[in-house]
């Protein structure tokens, strides 16, 4: 109870003063979107009397994106950035375990940094790519999972496809190997085995047992994407080489946390419970299923990770729309963290103090230091800003029945009044969700006039298992008739006009704006970003095809009746009932949702005199890939609906004129 307590001391008295700040507030502008400060990550050091923390933010010179890495002591307020040279990138910063150094990635190279002397040096070259790595526990080596650097050579004239290559950006990744690194000289000493330590999908990191001999890491057959539906996870033997596997045959999704080791040498690791990679996916220790009592997922769209201190052990996922943190080493799991805030990042401590970054709707992101049991919490950090003068728009939650009788959560943000109009949002995944973590996005929408509405329907992270085996074959018309229904809750507040509602979506949110479209005609207009609307041609020519498997069989395209299915379940196959005035963004790098399907469902809506526009990204993938570009599509979103009825808020980009013939090019305010 305490602790509760202290919780809404501590977060009723911020919110207060950033809403003190705000007697004359203005809307956000897209530059504001752009020039937001915020908190991103936060390493604890193993004494629990310092932290490392990241704040993320948008240089405005060159629009490039940014981190700083800032030390400050737990019990004062002495924070000071790193001293690196300028230009410096440092990443997955790490703590010695003797807690006088500092590790991370930059530029594909390890570096050390000595904390007393302020050191910094290269302990890796050039010719490999350093991608994740873990301090031994007498701080003297580091395991490090690393990958040639690119060499460009001759082209063959020809070559032979493989299977787990994508259709559209052929490329036949080097696995990646693991070397043992002398934390002091830099020699290193690379680790045999056959396979790759992970792959595309993500590189696996490794973790040392108490031992200091012995890592424990996932091992796929090779570095393709594709090939994460085959890693394993293995404890090697650094003396020998040796490799054994850990448990027996298990889903593990993309992105899963790596084993964590506790005091005692017990492993810790994720995968789906039930094998399947449609499944949820639960903690387990050794054949223990550590988290089926909570029904969460522990996956979480690659976000949720798993840790130990001591012998504590912790883990991340999202509860409804809040991420929180659990300890599961006791008798039953528990929550550590409030249900009303978002956990981006968290570190713990041998002593099992942890260190965790929380945000919510009205809240920008900070660190907080807490007990093992979350109790006493603290804030330390004053790091995360928004623009002068800007306003705040107030979030709501919606819950929402659905026709089988489970609760949606949604979230409405929207300024005062009525007669809003609405904007819907729909997440990617289908397996991810919409936390309550603050939105600039959202912020911006509100304080221009739109109400903004993020639905998390069936397949959404957060729920429990049920969620995902709902979509299983389903991917449309079931949470289609999930947002239908919270639109219905949105409209039942009193705010929206229905006259005027939007709809828009990126990844498998595209896919279900296109869906929402070729099914339904109560939306003004609507853009899908870089989707997924022609699940035949997605299964042929993605990177990443184990998306479609997850839901659609192991093999959707060997017979008729399973290519039947993907195309009953494709939005494309309806182009010809759309109604709705539609913009389709596509990036021509893009190898997750390949964008020639985007392109043939434009050509198709096009030939047949439909209301479509074709947004290209020539350098972009599967999204625009930094802030700068993710603010020019905004104000493509945002310009597609106030060219069909919605708010013409200042600084978007209006699509061209059909009768003028005129192309669209963009430049970010």
């Amino acid at each position: 109870m305490r602790g509760r307590l202290t919780w809404a001391l501590i977060l009723a008295a911020f919110a207060a003063a950033a809403l003190a700040a705000r007697a004359d507030a203005r809307p956000w502008t897209l530059a504001d979107v752009a020039a937001t400060r915020t908190v991103s990550a936060v390493r604890l050091a193993p004494r629990a009397d310092r932290i490392a923390y990241a704040v993320t933010s948008v240089d405005p010179k060159t629009h490039a994106d940014r981190t700083v890495w800032y030390l400050r002591s737990v019990g004062r307020a002495d924070d000071a950035s790193l001293d690196v040279p300028t230009g410096a990138a440092p990443d997955d910063l790490q703590w010695s375990p003797a807690g006088d150094a500092l590790a991370w990635t930059d530029g594909g190279r390890l570096w050390r940094y000595d904390v007393a002397s302020h050191r910094r040096r290269p302990l890796t070259g050039a010719a490999r790519i350093a991608l994740a790595f873990a301090w031994s526990p007498d701080s003297k080596r580091i395991a490090v999972t690393e990958q040639p650097a690119a060499v460009r050579g001759a082209k063959a004239v020809s070559y032979f496809l493989d299977p787990l290559a994508s259709g559209v950006a052929v490329t036949t990744p080097d696995p990646i190997g693991l070397w043992i690194v002398d934390a002091a000289a830099g020699t290193e000493r690379r680790i045999a085995a056959n396979g790759s330590f992970g792959g595309e999908a993500a590189p696996a990191a490794p973790t040392w047992f108490p031992d200091g001999r012995r890592l424990a890491i996932g091992l796929q057959p090779s570095a393709y994407y594709a090939d994460y539906e085959r890693l394993r996870y293995v404890v090697v033997d650094t003396r020998d080489d040796r490799t054994t596997p850990v448990g027996g045959a298990y889903g593990v999704l993309p992105g899963s946390s790596p084993p964590a080791i506790d005091a005692a040498g017990r492993i810790a690791y994720v995968h789906t419970a039930d094998g399947t990679t449609s499944g949820r996916t639960d903690v387990f220790v050794g054949d223990r299923n550590a988290s089926a009592p909570l029904d969460r997922d522990f996956w979480s769209c690659g976000a949720s990770r798993v840790t130990t201190a001591g012998s504590a052990l912790y883990a991340s996922a999202l509860d409804g729309v809040a991420m929180r943190v659990y300890r599961l080493d006791g008798d039953a799991p528990r929550a550590i963290t409030p249900a009303d805030r978002t956990v981006l990042a968290y570190s713990a401590a041998p002593n099992g103090r942890i260190a965790y970054v929380a945000s919510a709707p009205d809240v920008l992101p900070e660190v907080f230091v807490a007990d093992a049991d979350g109790t006493h919490a603290t804030r330390l950090t004053h790091a995360s800003s928004i623009p002068a003068g800007v306003d705040i728009a107030p979030t709501q939650l919606l819950r929402t029945a659905t026709r089988d009788g489970h609760e949606l959560v949604a979230q409405l943000t929207q300024p005062r009044g009525t007669q809003l109009p609405l904007v819907v949002e729909l997440h990617g995944g289908p397996q991810c969700s919409d936390d309550i973590g603050f939105s600039p996005t959202a912020q911006w929408f509100a304080t221009n006039g739109y109400a903004l509405l993020r639905p998390n329907p069936r397949g959404s992270d957060g729920y429990g298992a049920w969620s995902y085996k709902a979509i299983v074959d389903d991917w449309g018309g079931g949470p289609f008739d999930d947002v239908r229904a919270t639109v219905a809750s949105a409209r039942a507040t009193g705010t929206i006009d229905a006259t005027r509602m939007f709809v828009e979506g990126t990844s498998y949110g595209g896919y279900l704006t296109g869906w929402t479209v070729t099914h339904d005609d109560e939306f003004r207009a609507a853009v899908a970003g870089f989707p997924v609307v022609d699940l035949p041609m997605f299964s042929a020519l993605s990177r990443s095809p184990g998306i479609v498997r997850r839901f659609f069989g192991s093999a959707p395209l060997a017979t008729a009746a399973g290519r039947e299915r993907l195309r009953a379940e494709s939005p494309s196959s309806y182009a010809d009932t759309m109604r709705t005035p539609l913009l389709v963004a596509a990036g021509l790098h893009d190898a997750q949702a390949p964008y020639p399907q985007a392109i043939a469902f434009y050509r198709a809506l096009h030939e047949a005199g439909k209301d479509v526009q074709m947004l290209v990204y020539p350098d972009a993938g599967h999204g625009p890939s930094d802030t700068f570009g993710y603010v020019d599509y905004l104000a493509h979103i945002a310009g597609w609906f106030a060219a069909h009825g919605g708010l013409k808020i200042p600084g978007v980009i209006l699509p061209p004129s059909a009768a003028a013939g005129t192309a669209s090019t963009s430049t970010v305010p």
